[in-house]
């Protein structure tokens, strides 16, 4: 094992007679193509341009708004409508013309607030 952390061996097999050097290598090309398909996906996968759940409610002044790619958008707190997302299974707001993700406390903190429930309940209504 030393010799093989000398050479800077990526891995490095400590045979233990279980199995034969043909089933080691079997496994390491798994983990291999494991991995690597594992990254692929990762890089085509479409990534969420901005972090969910970022609403601000401001009871005092009756408005409520959200930061989408850098800027920020306000509406009365009367014309925001929560939604369901049924892809995501999660609420949504729409603020201003712009659509958030936000969790079911902020849905409800908004609807009590005076926004309009417009949500589905899944499980009932599909």
């Amino acid at each position: 094992m030393q010799d093989a952390l000398r050479r800077g061996d990526f891995y490095i097999l400590c045979p233990d007679g279980e199995v034969t050097p043909e089933m080691d290598a079997k496994r390491i090309l798994l983990a291999t193509v494991s991995l690597s398909v594992a990254a692929l996906f990762c890089a085509v996968s479409p990534q969420p341009k901005e972090p969910a759940m970022t609403v601000h409610l401001d009871t005092d002044n009756g408005t409520c708004s959200t930061t989408l790619e850098n800027a920020t958008h306000t509406s009365a707190i009367k014309d925001v409508r929560v939604s369901t997302d049924p892809a995501a299974r999660m609420s949504m707001a729409h603020i201003s013309g712009h659509s958030v993700h936000v969790t079911e406390d902020m849905a409800e903190h908004l609807i009590a607030a005076g926004a309009k429930d417009d949500r589905r309940n899944l499980v009932v209504d599909d």
